[in-house]
């Protein structure tokens, strides 16, 4: 019941009804894991279940209880890199909740949530939301150059995402440096060129990228 409310959720789906098929897969989920709290995949669906019910704090937690019983493994494991992304994810979304109250809190949900992307993107199975992950999140600390460099090195593996293109664009417009667009986009090209002509991704991401900068 609980993997089946998680999968069903769609932004069509009316308000009320998502509410009551969340809550009823987080009860479900309880159950499950008191009685056998052993199966890390559990826990990542569980962490799931806490994101799309807005319960960030639950999400870290479940994460964590998930790479708990994943010890073992080493990061390049999908269970242990789905872990890591519910984690970071729960730890972002908290940045910003106590810098005045508690920023103690505040900077370890910094680094756990820079940490997490730093181990997924450092295996060769991560994706573009990884790349756009870890900027965005460094970002948020307003290093902005540092946002833009690694989301241009996510760019060079993975050209063809929408999400770093606009990391990229976001942190050279907040840094005032809307000419180096076109720097970055021709190494992107010529990183993704093969045998003399650039690949589809490489060559739509130099477009997409020029369009920006006018």
């Amino acid at each position: 019941v609980a993997t089946q409310a998680n999968l069903v959720i769609r932004e069509d789906l009316h308000p009320a009804l998502a509410y009551l098929l969340l809550e009823a897969a987080e009860a479900h989920f309880q159950i499950a894991l008191d009685r056998d709290p052993a199966h890390p995949t559990w826990w990542t669906e569980r962490a799931r279940c806490a994101y799309l019910r807005n319960r960030f704090t639950d999400e870290v937690a479940y994460a964590q209880s998930a790479l708990g019983r994943l010890a073992d493994k080493p990061d390049s494991d999908a269970g242990v890199r789905e872990a890591l992304r519910w984690l970071a994810d729960g730890s972002a979304r908290q940045i910003g909740n106590h810098a005045i109250d508690d920023p103690v809190a505040e900077i370890a949900n910094l680094r756990t949530a820079i940490g997490c992307f730093l181990r997924i993107v450092a295996t060769k199975e991560c994706n573009h939301n990884d790349w756009a992950g870890l900027a965005s999140s460094i970002g948020l600390t307003g290093l902005w150059r540092e946002q833009l460099a690694i989301a241009a090195q996510g760019a060079r593996v993975l050209p063809y995402s929408p999400d770093l293109r606009q990391c990229i664009t976001d942190a050279a417009r907040w840094l005032g440096r809307t000419d180096v667009l076109p720097g970055i986009s021709r190494g992107i090209v010529a990183n993704g060129t093969k045998a003399g002509a650039p690949s589809a991704d490489s060559a739509w991401f130099h477009g997409q990228i020029g369009r920006a900068h006018v």
